[in-house]
């Protein structure tokens, strides 16, 4: 089985010096991710810690730093940035961030939640002309509200972070809500919005995406290397992708398909657990 490498291919990383080691080994990359844990993990952001104390200006600006160093080596290439939110932000404070972040490098998708907030924010920012990546994804009802708030943008201009490892961390299966959001936009005929695959644990998974014929990936470091360097040829087990493949009964009743974005459920704990990371290991910096 070949993979089909039109699939775009992300690093999903905050720590520019890991883009170059991979540009380094010869692997051409096709951008780049990141959110406010992969910079807090940054050694750079550890070394500014010590012995100091850090503002959230000075955060911005670091975080802005490493974003502008990324645009250095991947040149014109999406890069994604995501907004500080938590609980609690309201879609006129991400719009605000976005806008500003969105002046970084050549070409930013910035970066909000799927929540009802994050999605509004998403509607402004796309109506400005500025490109976005709509993440921390867990359900077809957050995906079609996705498509609702930007059916009015270009193909390309949109992105969508349904986080895979996070589902099967819990049990659940992850690949399955891809290829569910994959069917919910032929069904609908949603072409603009492009199913960014994230959280990718293993080279497995990475692999059926490619073979998938999946819009982007984003993946760490080891992942990315261990395919282009030494699994090329890797096919997954024949189990797991006729499971995968063989979707179970697609069945769309349960969601509500509306206009109004009130109508839909796009709230779920995997949702809220995903802000609340990003933001506890943002204000541990602090």
């Amino acid at each position: 089985m070949k993979s089909n490498m039109n699939t775009k291919i992300f690093l999903d990383s905050g720590d520019p010096n890991v883009t170059r080691e991979l540009l380094d080994r010869k692997i051409k990359l096709d951008g780049q991710t990141t959110n406010p844990s992969l910079v807090a993990s940054n050694p750079k952001a550890k070394l500014l810690k010590k012995g100091q104390k850090l503002t959230s200006r000075d955060l911005i600006n670091f975080y802005k730093e490493i974003v502008q160093e990324i645009d250095e080596i991947l040149p014109g290439k999406p890069i994604s940035v995501e907004v500080y939110a938590d609980l609690k932000t309201k879609a006129n404070e991400m719009v605000e961030q976005g806008v500003n972040m969105s002046h970084w490098a050549r070409n930013v998708h910035i970066k909000v939640p799927a929540n009802l907030e994050g999605l509004k924010a998403a509607r402004e920012l796309v109506s400005m002309g500025i490109k976005v990546n709509i993440t921390l994804v867990f359900s077809l009802e957050q995906a079609y509200g996705v498509a609702l708030v930007t059916k009015h943008a270009k193909r390309g201009d949109v992105f969508i972070s349904p986080f895979v490892g996070r589902l099967d961390d819990k049990g659940l299966d992850g690949v399955d809500l891809v290829l569910k959001i994959k069917k919910l936009y032929q069904i609908n005929q949603i072409s603009n919005v492009l199913i960014l695959a994230s959280s990718i644990r293993n080279l497995q998974v990475f692999n059926f995406f490619l073979n998938q014929k999946m819009d982007l990936i984003t993946a760490p470091k080891d992942i990315i290397a261990d395919y282009f360097l030494k699994n090329q040829n890797f096919e997954p087990e024949k189990n797991f992708l006729q499971s995968r493949i063989a979707l179970k009964k697609f069945d769309l009743d349960h969601l509500k398909v509306s206009n109004s974005l009130e109508n839909l459920n796009l709230e779920n704990q995997f949702l809220i657990d995903g802000i609340t990371k990003f933001t506890n290991d943002w204000n541990n910096l602090l």
